[in-house]
């Protein structure tokens, strides 16, 4: 058997299995360019992938032969890299002698794996620092004009992905070229992503730099049994990750108003949903009233009023999601770090956090069904029961109005069920002369039904 975590018993391999894995996973050095991460988790990963040296072809702009010298240069990287590995992992196996099976302190795998590591990080990183020296020497004056964005590319690629937080992750590269802007648009804010693209890649790389920097220091947390070293690398760690955040929300409304006002409303939308998704994806009683605009049938007084009806519903629904955005910036934050402490403390509890946040979307909820049950006094009842997901909002209120009835006359169950029946019938004899009510109930009046315009 092979690892530290099978030198001995059943038991001691269990007390030692998360240190060593901890171990093996996390510690790692740094190189500099290419977009290299120092990631101790990537200690079994190549630093330079096939992806990698596909984009220096294109983005490089390079000619055959030089991409016929890097393809050789990169599949000789690839093989010494699978060699190294293959020889840590045998200097791992051999220490397994060096393990006491009566010391129950997992904190002794960590120390003896620790130097091993070291060994292989500057091993691998020495091989990933020459491929891209060997890269650059292939270059002209004039592609290596191309350097600097490229690298900022391949890091920002490799690494943007890696948010915890809300618009952490977010690549406005990706969001403007869905856009599908003409040429004209995009010579016009290019000097705009450029300026982002440059802002970006400092805050992530002063991420990046920090978390692996700090990944010793927790890792001393947990294995000298000292929480609250970890509590100041988990503060440094959110603040990091709230900067980059804070740069794609500051370059999204910079570049957005650089474009025509309906093509960055567009763009607004598209980023606020891959932020956001929980808030802006379309809720229920959005796809209800857009769904009724569509039915046959509908008076002129009727349509007009759906359509106040829904500007007003539209209008409260962005003041909550507003309020929704806010309450999550805010609370993100913390709720990672306290979250960071946790594992840093080994399973202590964490501070309940996030109660505003479902006590605001429980009120979001509670202004839509309210619109969605206003909307539903304008119709037919066949009408609102033709609309996709409308049984959310008619069978809460039949068993509602049922239970009522019941008990105010005495019947049973089935008594209320017939009751009910013939109010709809009466209404649908009626629906010719709803029409006439209809506009002054838009307007906050009474309603095709009798019932008041219910505004809290």
């Amino acid at each position: 058997m092979n690892g530290l975590n099978a030198c001995s018993g059943r038991g001691n391999r269990m007390r030692w299995a998360p240190a060593v894995v901890v171990a093996l996973g996390l510690t790692a050095s740094a190189s500099a360019q290419f977009g290299l991460s120092p990631s101790i988790s990537s200690a079994f990963r190549q630093a330079i992938t096939t992806r990698d040296i596909q984009l220096a072809v294109a983005d490089l702009q390079l000619d055959e032969n030089q991409r016929f010298i890097l393809e050789t240069l990169f599949a000789d990287y690839q093989a010494d890299f699978r060699t190294g590995v293959e020889g840590f992992r045998q200097r791992i196996t051999d220490l397994r002698s060096e393990i006491d099976p009566t010391n129950p302190d997992p904190a002794q795998a960590m120390r003896i794996v620790f130097g091993s590591m070291d060994q292989w990080q500057v091993e691998s990183q020495q091989l990933a620092d020459r491929l891209v020296e060997d890269l650059k020497g292939l270059l002209s004056e004039e592609q290596q004009e191309f350097w600097p964005p490229f690298e900022r590319r391949v890091f920002r690629l490799k690494f943007l992905n890696k948010g915890r937080l809300s618009g952490e992750s977010l690549d406005l590269f990706s969001a403007v070229r869905r856009l599908n802007l003409d040429e004209t648009l995009m010579q016009t804010i290019q000097p705009l992503l450029d300026e982002y693209g440059r802002t970006l890649h400092e805050a992530l790389r002063a991420r990046e730099d920090y978390l692996n920097a700090a990944e010793s220091d927790r890792i001393k947390a947990i294995q000298n049994r000292k929480p609250a070293m970890s509590v100041v690398v988990a503060a440094r760690e959110v603040q990091l990750r709230t900067a980059v955040r804070d740069v794609n929300e500051q370059y999204s409304v910079i570049i957005a108003g650089a474009l025509p006002e309906e093509t960055g409303q567009r763009l607004v939308a598209s980023i606020r949903e891959r932020m956001y998704p929980r808030i802006y994806r379309l809720t229920p009683a959005q796809r209800v009233f857009k769904a009724v605009k569509k039915l046959d049938g509908l008076s002129e007084e009727i349509f007009e009023a759906i359509e106040s009806l829904e500007e007003l519903f539209l209008s409260e629904l962005g003041s909550f999601n507003e309020r929704l955005v806010g309450l999550i910036k805010e609370q993100q934050p913390s709720e990672l770090k306290s979250k960071l402490e946790q594992v840093a403390a080994r399973g202590a509890q964490s501070k309940p956090t996030g109660d505003a946040v479902r006590e605001e979307f429980r009120k979001r909820r509670a202004m839509s069904d309210r619109y969605v049950n206003q909307l539903r006094d304008l119709l037919t009842p066949e009408q609102f029961a033709s609309l996709p997901g409308s049984a959310r909002w008619v069978e809460p209120a039949r068993r509602s109005r049922a239970k009522g009835a019941a008990g105010k006359d005495g019947g049973t169950a089935d008594d209320a069920r017939r009751k009910l029946r013939l109010e709809r019938e009466k209404k649908k004899e009626k629906a010719g002369g709803k029409a006439d009510s209809v506009a002054g109930y838009a307007a906050g009046g009474k309603s095709p039904t009798g019932q008041g315009n219910d505004k809290e």
